[in-house]
């Protein structure tokens, strides 16, 4: 377990952002910031609420990306899962904050490069390779839906793989 201190936290925090503004180079770290800024974390890292399970994540992160999208109207679902999943990798996967149950239900950062890793390692599987094939771009992540749709391609592959949902991100090339 992590020993956290205020200084540890807004050190792991500060970072966490940092590498959300770094993995979309087409947004300024300016823009990043802000919609980051618009969504309540709270609920992920009070862990007097005890436990969290995936679907109180996803409909907390359904309600973050539309906060975030609010402040940054230019985000589409795509763009802003993926500076919120990266945030929520280094924060809570990486740097250990959250609730229990927390780092097992956090998506993988979505991008085109996860996408064509996956459609290589799961050639031989029909089903999967119909559905990673029927799936939208990153661009054209523009409902929730769509996005969720990749994500439980995600949730089988972590299933068929033994590992977490995040950890499926050990497939992008």
């Amino acid at each position: 377990m992590v020993v956290s201190t205020p200084l540890r936290e807004r050190l792991v925090t500060d970072f966490a952002r940092w590498v959300a503004s770094c993995a979309v180079p087409i947004f300024s770290s300016e823009e990043v910031y802000v919609a980051l800024d618009a969504v309540d974390f709270a609920p992920l890292f009070r862990v007097e609420l005890g436990p969290i399970g995936a679907e109180e994540f996803r409909a907390w992160h359904e309600a973050a990306i539309a906060e975030m999208q609010d402040a940054q109207p230019k985000f589409n679902v795509g763009w802003a899962a993926k500076i919120l999943n990266e945030y929520l990798k280094t924060k809570c996967y990486v740097g250990g904050y959250g609730r229990d149950g927390l780092s097992g239900v956090i998506h993988p950062p979505i991008d085109n490069g996860l996408m064509l890793g996956l459609r290589s390692e799961f050639s031989g599987d029909p089903d999967l390779r119909q559905r990673l094939d029927s799936l939208e771009k990153m661009s054209g992540l523009d409902t929730y839906a769509k996005y969720d749709k990749l994500i439980q391609v995600c949730v089988r592959v972590a299933r068929m793989s033994g590992c977490s949902l995040l950890e499926s991100e050990q497939f992008w090339a």
